[in-house]
Parts: structure tokens; sequence; C-alpha cells
């Protein structure tokens, strides 16, 4: 659906401009079927995740666990503080967070839900051939945006200045 929806594009904007539309860069959220068409239609294209949703994404998994959960909202606490290091590999250059994931490894607390949680990271988002590895969310600050918010507000807006095709009529 998306690659069909990315050719249409595409035709559309070479019939109504006569300009071929390519892209250099395409922000997005971690929805690999969009990353695939992307890269299918636009060869050269990279893609940038948004840290938004990169930490929505690390938030829900600890909420998933009581205890993870539990310690990630005490203020001064040892699982708590580790867990909030993580957020912190998207400012990292990618060819630096395996390594810094390491660190993090190396000091994580004994426990097993905090492995749960170091595995999921690592499978997911950290090694080479997970679904979504560094070379898409992790870089060093900039001036370059970084969430999908912009784009994600327009689309709200737009969606609720539409009329409901079902609408109560009074006399």
């Amino acid at each position: 659906m998306y690659q069909y929806m990315w050719n249409e594009i595409k035709l559309l904007c070479k019939h109504l401009t006569g300009k071929k539309l390519d892209m250099k860069n395409f922000h997005a959220d971690f929805e690999k079927p969009a990353h695939c068409a992307v890269l299918n239609t636009f060869l050269n294209c990279k893609i940038v995740c948004c840290f938004f949703h990169l930490s929505q994404s690390f938030y829900r998994k600890i909420q998933k666990h009581y205890y993870l959960h539990s310690k990630y909202k005490e203020e001064n606490s040892e699982v708590g503080n580790w867990l909030r290091y993580f957020y912190g590999l998207a400012f990292l250059p990618p060819s630096e967070v395996g390594d810094e994931y390491a660190q993090l490894m190396s000091i994580a607390p004994n426990i097993e839900h905090v492995t749960h949680f170091a595995d999921y990271v690592l499978n997911y988002y950290v090694s080479e051939d997970a679904d979504f590895n560094p070379s898409i969310w992790a870089a060093e600050p900039s001036d370059s945006p970084r969430s999908t918010n912009g784009p994600e507000s327009f689309h709200s807006i737009i969606i609720h200045n539409f009329i409901h095709p079902i609408q109560t009529f009074s006399k």
C-alpha cells in the first residue's frame, strides 16, 4: 500500500509540475513497512526516525514491568537512573551506540527485569541487524529536526477540520 502511494505521488508530481520527486531524507516513526516503501521508491533516501517515538517505545517497555516502572519513577533509584541513560543513546553518532550500550551493560544492576529491557533495546534498536538500527535514530545534536511532531500536529488539525460524514440535522 505504501509503495503504491509513493508511486502515485511521484506520478502526480511529474504530471503537475513536470519535475521528478526525489527525497534525500524522510522523517518517520518506527514503522518498518513505511521505511521499506520509501527506500524502494527513493533509492538514495535516508530514513530519520523520531526521538519522541524512540523514547515512547523505551517507556512503554519499562511500563510493562511493574518493578522497572516503579524504580523508573523513583527519584534516586539505581535502576531508574540506569534506565534513563538509554535515552541518551539517541544523541550519539550511530557508530558509537554499540560501545556505549556495552558501557551501560557493564554498570547494569544484576536484576532479571533489567536484562529483559536491555535485550529488547539490543534486539530492536542497537545491533546491526536490529529492525531499527542506530543509523536511523542516533545522531549528534544538531539543528536538524528529530521529531515528526510538526507533520503529526498538522495532520491532526486537518482531520478535525473536516465535517463528519454522519451528522444529525435538526429542524
